[in-house]
C-alpha cells in the first residue's frame, strides 16, 4: 500500500508553559502524518512544501525511509505553538509565515495517481490554488482525505468551493468546523458541511474523543487516555493518518476511527512524531 501526503513542513516553535519546556522542531500535517504512516509500515510518498534553505527539516523523513518529492516554495511555514496549562489539549497557535500558491505540476499529479490514497494537509489557505482539489479528483480515483485545519489559519476562504464533491474524507476539530461553517455549535456546523457532499467527516475533540459522520450515520469515538502526557502536537495528524490507512484497507469507518484514536494517543506519549 502506498499513501501520498501533501502539505507544508513547518518550522515549529513549541512552548509547554507548565513544564518550562521550549524547543524547535519540524512540524505540520505532512510531517506528523508521514511519520505515523511510515511507523505502520506503509509506503509513503511525501510532497512537502518548504523553502530550499530549510531542507534540514526533511532529515527525519530521510531517516524513516520516506520517499520525498519536495515542492519548493519561496518561504516555509512557521508556527509558534503555546501550551499555556497542564492540559495539553489546550493550545494557542500563531502563524508566523506561510508557504504560498504552489501549483501542482502534471508530473506531480501523475506520481500521485500511482498511490492508493492521498492525504492533503495544508497549514494555511494560501498554500494551494483554488483548483487544486478539482485537479486531484480528475487525475485520481482513489481515496482523498483532507485535514482542513489550514483553512482556519490566515485568510478566510470559501472552503466549499475548493472541496465540494472532490474529497472523500474531511477531518476538522470542533472549533475549526464551527469557524469554517460559520456556525456556533457543532451540530449546526455539520449540517452546513453535509451540503459539501463529503462521504466521511471526522470531528476531533481532543480529550473528549471524536465523532464520525458517514452519510446519515453518526458514531461517537472515545479518547484513549495516554499513560504519559509529553507532547500533544501532531495528535490530529496522526489520527487522520491511522483512519485513512484503515479505510484504504476497506476497514469499517467506526473501526478505523477507534484504531485512529488509539494511534493518536501513542503520539501524545512521545516528543515529536511517531
Amino acid at each position: 500500500m502506498k499513501i501520498a501526503v501533501i502539505g507544508s513542513v513547518a518550522k515549529d516553535h513549541i512552548y509547554i508553559k507548565s513544564q518550562g519546556v521550549e524547543y524547535h522542531q519540524a512540524g505540520g500535517g505532512v510531517y506528523y502524518a508521514s511519520m505515523a504512516l511510515a511507523s505502520l509500515g506503509i509506503e509513503v510518498l511525501a510532497m512537502p512544501l518548504l523553502a530550499e534553505d530549510d531542507i534540514s527539516l526533511l532529515d527525519s523523513f530521510d531517516r524513516s525511509g520516506i520517499e520525498m518529492h519536495p515542492l519548493w516554495t519561496e518561504k516555509s511555514s512557521m508556527f509558534k505553538l503555546i501550551y499555556p496549562t497542564e492540559q495539553l489539549d489546550v493550545r494557542e497557535k500563531v502563524l508566523l509565515s506561510s508557504a504560498e500558491d504552489h501549483h501542482l505540476s502534471d508530473e506531480s499529479l501523475k506520481e500521485l495517481a500511482t498511490c492508493d490514497g492521498i492525504h492533503v494537509s495544508p497549514l494555511s489557505s494560501r498554500e494551494f490554488p483554488a483548483d487544486t482539489f478539482e485537479r486531484l479528483r480528475k487525475y485520481f480515483d482513489g481515496m482523498i482525505s483532507l485535514d482542513a485545519q489550514g483553512f482556519a489559519n490566515g485568510d478566510s476562504v470559501d472552503v466549499a468551493s475548493y472541496i465540494k464533491d472532490r474529497v472523500d474524507i474531511l477531518k476538522l476539530d470542533d472549533d475549526e468546523a464551527k469557524l469554517l461553517a460559520d456556525r456556533s455549535t457543532e451540530g449546526e456546523a455539520i449540517e452546513v458541511v453535509k451540503k459539501w457532499n463529503i462521504p466521511e467527516v471526522l470531528i476531533t475533540k481532543s480529550s473528549r474523543g471524536s465523532t464520525i459522520y458517514c452519510g446519515d450515520e453518526k458514531c461517537e469515538i472515545p479518547a484513549y487516555p495516554p499513560h504519559l502526557f509529553v507532547d500533544a502536537t501532531g495528535c490530529g495528524d496522526t489520527y487522520v493518518a491511522g483512519y485513512l490507512t484503515k479505510r484504504v484497507e476497506d476497514e469499517d469507518p467506526a473501526e478505523a476511527a477507534h484504531y485512529a484514536a488509539r494511534l493518536a494517543t501513542k503520539v501524545i506519549e512521545v516528543k515529536g512524531a511517531l
